[in-house]
């Protein structure tokens, strides 16, 4: 018999992806790199709290990018902080894009940059998974680098280019690309 392990994947996305379009094609790339069995999960319009268990119950799971506020707000709003927290205590793999990547720092800080907070969300505090704050889609721009320095965060903040990553495996932080370290704040 030829037994082979497939991973499970579980997608968390933003808001509510009703035509499955950003969906789609994530799942395209998931199933390119050896993801076959991938579960679609919201916490928006489409909730479907019977899957949970599903879902934190899969070797990796994603958050997908859109408006960091709005995915923020959902998290919240069915109580997923202390699950995801738990899920990457317990050995889980969380990998991020965008708004999921952001979500990971201790706060959304960062988000205030690239979108609207649509949510008019007061309390920005997140998953706080990682001691830094994460600054996506930059795109080699001094004068947003020079923001960053001016912020008065307690933590590093780390601007990566699109296609460009960043992994966490306990302490150990690994830098993929070209990164920037900004540590001004303190």
């Amino acid at each position: 018999m030829d037994y082979h392990f497939i991973p499970k994947l579980g997608y968390i996305t933003s808001q509510s992806d009703l035509s499955r379009k950003y969906f789609n094609v994530g799942r395209t790339y998931f199933n390119e790199i050896g993801f076959k069995d991938i579960v679609y999960f919201e916490l928006d319009v489409e909730y479907t709290p019977s899957l949970t268990n599903e879902l934190l119950n899969r070797e990796a799971i994603f958050l997908s990018g859109g408006n960091t506020f709005i995915f923020l707000e959902n998290i919240r709003k069915r109580g997923f902080i202390p699950l995801l927290q738990k899920y990457v205590e317990n050995g889980g793999i969380l990998i991020g894009q965008s708004a999921g990547s952001i979500l990971m720092s201790k706060t959304i800080e960062m988000a205030t940059f690239l979108d609207e907070n649509v949510s008019r969300l007061n309390n920005i505090n997140s998953l706080h998974l990682v001691d830094f704050e994460f600054m996506p889609h930059w795109e080699g721009d001094s004068r947003l680098i020079s923001q960053l320095e001016n912020l008065k965060s307690h933590h590093p903040i780390y601007a990566c280019k699109d296609g460009d990553w960043i992994s966490v495996n306990g302490e150990e932080v690994q830098l993929h690309g070209e990164i920037i370290k900004i540590e001004k704040g303190y």
